[in-house]
């Protein structure tokens, strides 16, 4: 029986009992067939956001939400789109193409890009909020909060670089009260923001003043650089109500780590016995942390670390839950939220030799009862 059969109502049971907080919940691997990927966009009641696959596999489709078995496409939005974050309200920061494809123009490529918000109103037809850019073509947003404050980032009005190879530069923004503000960097040319918190807090990277790319936290105005772990560079993708940071960084060795962030310097969260990890969501209230890391084959696994403990969701499913060949593992975990229910994709290949696909199959994984 393929996947789709096999768990499109809802079925697969995930026990977990290595880390003893969680008393040996249950889950549920429930299939959202019409997503071919998900953002970090999983709130509060359990809506995933995403985008649908192609009919012709490949690339993205429509930018759509899926909720109890229900999908929403993202109207008004046009092909191309890119749905980034949702927040409570069912809000939406996404980036769209408005120009259609790239200009062929002489000597260069032209592209234009512009964030936006996309709010469903009750009663009301969807409508489109654009946030503009702070000078340069195109603006990636990224990240959005439960009043409607989005950051990401954005090209400005100068160049870096020679002249056959310039590009724009780019700056890390906050958008609010109907104003886009670029946020400080660390005395390089570039930055991003990718996660926000409700307290207003980001967290993205900056290069600093020797060009190399770290891990950054904007607190009150001030961008304050998170270090690394032992490395040369860093990046923060995501950041919960606590303040608490948590990305990937290189450590001494030139290894991609998992790091969580709270205060006092950087903690590496381990690997599943491999190299590197990288953590990609935080759970908004806890120190719970997931992503992907290697196994001690080098094999990407969905990985999730609470309170000193690495584990394998891959190692947490019950018996009689099976994955076809095109399908072997769950590689990422792409979104989690506060109730710690996460999303996750469904690989197959290996890392290691280079043959690593994601394929169609997206599931939520979802506490149940025994």
């Amino acid at each position: 029986m393929g996947l789709d059969a096999k768990i499109a109502g809802g079925v697969a049971a995930l026990l977990i009992s290595a880390a003893p907080a969680f008393a040996d919940p249950v889950f549920e691997a429930i299939a959202l067939p019409h997503l071919a990927g998900v953002r970090h966009g999983l709130n509060a009641d359990s809506t995933a956001l995403g985008f649908a696959p192609l009919p012709t596999g490949g690339g993205r489709g429509p930018a759509l939400i899926h909720r109890d078995g229900k999908v929403r496409v993202l109207e008004l939005l046009g092909p191309g789109a890119f749905p980034a974050a949702l927040n409570d309200a069912g809000d939406v920061a996404v980036d769209i193409q408005p120009g259609g494809p790239c200009r062929t123009e002489p000597a260069e490529i032209v592209c234009t890009r512009r964030a936006l918000v996309w709010q469903a109103l009750a009663g009301q037809e969807p409508r489109v909020r654009e946030l503009g850019t702070l000078g340069g073509p195109r603006s990636f947003a990224r990240a959005i909060d439960g009043t409607g404050k989005v950051a990401g980032w954005s090209d400005l009005d100068r160049r870096t670089g020679s002249a056959t190879g310039a590009a724009f530069v780019q700056r890390a923004f906050m958008h609010a009260d109907g104003r886009m503000v670029e946020l400080p960097g660390l005395g390089g040319e570039h930055s991003r923001a990718l996660a926000m918190n409700a307290k207003g807090e980001i967290a993205g990277w900056a290069m600093d003043a020797q060009g190399r790319r770290r891990a950054v936290l904007w607190r009150d105005g001030v961008a304050r650089d998170l270090g690394t772990l032992g490395g040369a560079e860093s990046e923060a993708q995501a950041i919960n109500s606590r303040g608490h940071v948590a990305g990937w960084s290189l450590d001494a060795r030139g290894r991609r780590r998992a790091f969580l962030w709270r205060g006092q310097g950087m903690l590496d969260l381990g690997t599943l016995g491999g190299g590197q990890a990288e953590a990609a969501v935080l759970v908004g209230n806890a120190s719970i942390v997931a992503g992907s890391a290697e196994n001690a084959g080098g094999e990407r696994r969905a990985y999730f670390w609470w309170d000193g403990n690495e584990l394998d969701l891959n190692q947490l499913v019950a018996p009689g839950y099976t994955t076809p060949a095109e399908a072997a593992f769950l590689s990422d975990v792409v979104a989690i939220n506060d109730r710690m229910e996460m999303v996750a994709t469904l690989s197959a290949g290996s890392s290691r030799d280079g043959s690593l696909r994601f394929v169609k199959h997206v599931l939520l994984m979802r506490r149940g009862t025994r």
